[in-house]
């Protein structure tokens, strides 16, 4: 069974097909140091302003950067459309590319994000509590 999610991109709607889990496994581990990394050092929520400066920092690996979007940017059309996207449909536009792959992450592994985010809190619960008054 194919699981698609439908997202809101500069006010179009795309529709992301799920990843296989291996492939989101393959995400997560690509993915989660850096993420968790950021998220914890700047006590921010993961989300997609998060997501986004995460992917500008991938510039520096090219390689993990094009597999990341080959996983989360696979089969996804713009709604209405059958024909799967390209980054050549983004010309002049890639703010919107780049959020269209952040919100695709999302869609593929916010269940880690949301656990992430979980710990981060209960981390810094637990911190406070130990600090003298």
């Amino acid at each position: 069974m194919v699981n698609v999610s439908p997202v809101e991109v500069c006010g179009e709607t795309y529709n992301v097909v799920h990843a296989s889990a291996v492939k989101q496994k393959e995400l997560v581990m690509l993915l989660m140091l850096l993420t968790t990394g950021v998220s914890a050092s700047t006590d921010k929520e993961i989300d997609t302003a998060l997501l986004l400066g995460i992917l500008v920092s991938l510039g520096d690996d090219m390689i993990k950067l094009n597999r990341v979007e080959s996983i989360v940017l696979n089969k996804v059309v713009k709604q209405g459309t059958e024909t799967p996207i390209s980054i050549d449909d983004f010309k002049n536009n890639m703010a919107a590319y780049y959020t269209l792959i952040a919100e695709a992450i999302k869609v593929n592994i916010q269940d880690f994000f949301v656990l992430v985010d979980k710990l981060r809190k209960d981390n810094n619960k637990i911190q406070s509590q130990m600090m003298p008054d």
